[in-house]
């Protein structure tokens, strides 16, 4: 038996080169996936037979065999379309392996993460390819343990990219940016996006698709450095990075063979950019943080501010510094303690769930003032923006140490509250628009503070 085994994209006109067009004018007998069967359909002889190719494959292949056992050599010949390169992880390699004395031609066109990395221009050299298409997760976790730079990931309806992103947050490997593509080669309907892990988790994407992880680290952290040495032996298996993370239901495989060098999660502390804020919010957030075991709790040190000023606040914590490097940061980070302004809306916009927070003198008459006389509902960018509580704002009375821990708890990973501030964060953007988000959030402060000044002008 004869297999002729064709590939395409998901283009509803798809292009052939002649002698492909000329084998499918001669062919009987085809075969593929429903997807496939219309889109080749108008290319088919009047006569063609189909045969899909659905699960079970045992019953696809006696389909093939009872066609073409009555059939001279020369006619015995099925055709099969199949996406992309057919070797790639495809129906080719099924076909080899229940089928090895069968004579197979091939005629390959890109794979879908190829067709991705084009559509990004990026290099693939040195992608690594991860196939979760009927597949369970393991050799997805080896690829993440070994601090891979860039997987790229074919899926299923059950391995999204929701499902993708949720895992990896649940384990602590945040540090990837990830690009989706839909639908690719269908000029109406494929559709490219980048996202944060964070905003995959809140996303439906259409089949078919596939992944491309891109990894990045915030420099000068302990985990940039990691020898070979250290990753070696790993056995492809996750565990969480905190205690009260344990593997969900069915992941009970997940359990550690050997000492994992991967990131852990981050807590990030955005203390300000003046030195009085920094002195007044800095030792509460190093404080608060400090019961968070397995995390690294990083500082982002303001410009202008020279190093020596924050060793007083953190000489009795294992927290580090950077300068510099504050989007790295965020891009990495799990959630953050941040104080207001426009600090907020940048980690709003990296998809961090945040605590605000703001230490003020005389805090009960400040807050007797906002309520009171002020009148204003919010101090944050994110909250002023969205007109509601995306964030918690521990301000004057509210800002403690325990309040601060008490609102991280109820934004870490795999909580309600995580989910709900994300949330949040999309309705914010939907206010921000299309425009560059710091131009739209001055537009729209300006507006809020006429109608402050308005509702406040004496009238005497």
């Amino acid at each position: 038996m004869k297999f002729i085994v064709i590939g395409i994209t998901d283009n509803p006109q798809p292009f052939f080169p002649p002698e492909v067009l000329e084998i499918i004018k001669n062919g009987k007998l085809f075969s593929g996936g429903k997807r496939h069967h219309v889109i080749v359909a108008p290319l088919l002889p009047a006569d063609a037979k189909w045969i899909d190719i659905t699960v079970p494959l045992d019953a696809v292949f006696e389909q093939y065999i009872s066609r073409t056992s009555n059939l001279e050599p020369r006619t015995s010949t099925v055709i099969v379309f199949a996406s992309g390169d057919p070797l790639f992880f495809g129906f080719a390699n099924t076909i080899r392996k229940r089928m090895p004395e069968a004579d197979i031609e091939l005629f390959p066109t890109f794979n879908s993460l190829q067709m991705l990395a084009h559509r990004l221009v990026m290099p693939y050299h040195d992608l690594r390819i991860v196939s979760l298409t009927g597949r369970p997760w393991p050799e997805f976790d080896r690829a993440l343990i070994e601090r891979t730079e860039k997987i790229g990931i074919l899926t299923d309806r059950e391995h999204t990219p929701a499902a993708i992103a949720r895992r990896m947050l649940d384990y602590g490997y945040s540090n990837y940016k990830m690009y989706v593509g839909e639908h690719l080669g269908n000029p109406s309907s494929e559709r490219i996006t980048t996202l944060s892990l964070e905003e995959a988790i809140l996303n439906e994407f259409a089949m078919p698709n596939c992944v491309i992880l891109s990894r990045y680290e915030v420099r000068g952290t302990r985990y940039e450095n990691t020898s070979e040495a250290e990753t070696s032996g790993v056995q492809g298996n996750l565990v969480p990075r905190t205690s009260h993370l344990a593997p969900r239901k069915n992941e009970g495989n997940l359990a550690p063979r050997s000492p994992l060098p991967a990131p852990q999660k981050t807590i990030a502390l955005l203390s300000g950019s003046r030195r009085q804020e920094i002195k007044d919010n800095l030792p509460a957030m190093l404080k608060a943080t400090s019961v968070y075991r397995g995390y690294r709790i990083v500082v982002a040190g303001a410009p202008g501010i020279e190093p020596s000023y924050y060793e007083p606040f953190m000489k009795d914590y294992s927290a580090e510094i950077v300068f510099g490097k504050t989007y790295e940061l965020l891009s990495e980070a799990t959630m953050a303690v941040v104080t207001s302004g426009t600090a907020t809306l940048e980690t709003a916009l990296f998809s961090v769930p945040q605590v605000v927070c703001y230490k003020t003198p005389v805090p009960k008459l400040i807050r007797f003032a906002f309520n009171h006389i002020i009148q204003c509902k919010y101090i944050s960018l994110v909250n002023l923006i969205a007109d509601e509580e995306v964030v918690p704002e521990l301000m004057a009375d509210r800002f403690s140490v325990e309040n601060i821990r008490e609102e991280l708890s109820r934004i870490a990973p795999g909580t309600e509250g995580r989910q709900r501030m994300l949330e949040g964060y999309h309705r914010v953007r939907q206010a921000l628009g299309d425009r560059r988000a710091p131009e739209e959030a001055a537009r729209i402060m300006v507006g809020l503070l006429g109608d402050f000044g308005r509702r406040n002008r004496p009238t005497h």
